[in-house]
């Protein structure tokens, strides 16, 4: 995650400290999977590209480089703006359970009250 420009840098520190914000949060470790560096990597290789379009087009003199390179940023800002979205610093959640599976569980739960109390009651 080698970011060129300091816009993706800046980038890149925002996403990683909400990460750390909510690792914290959540009392445990958090940390970017595989799939989350990579597009991370994309995210950084796209802003440094929209940095170098837009400097580009403030170079340009020609109205119709102009607008081609205006058309490539808005582009640019719309596929950053996709990735962003894969990305997620919250932190995991377990699936809500079935009904099958709530109903199983408070069927253990009841085997297993039945035998505390049976216990109890021994002693």
């Amino acid at each position: 995650m080698e970011a060129k420009s300091e816009e993706a840098q800046r980038v890149l520190c925002a996403l990683n400290a909400e990460l750390a914000a909510a690792a914290k949060e959540a009392g445990r470790e958090l940390v970017w999977s595989a799939a989350e560096r990579e597009v991370l990597d994309l995210i950084t290789e796209q802003i440094d590209r929209k940095v170098e379009l837009a400097q580009r087009y403030d170079e340009a003199d020609q109205v119709r480089v102009k607008i081609a390179l205006a058309t490539e940023v808005r582009l640019t800002e719309v596929a950053i703006a996709r990735l962003l979205k894969t990305i997620s610093t919250e932190v995991p959640v377990d699936p809500p359970l079935s009904a099958t599976s709530m109903k199983a569980r408070r069927a253990a739960q009841s085997r297993w009250d039945r035998e505390r109390a049976r216990r109890a009651a021994q002693r």
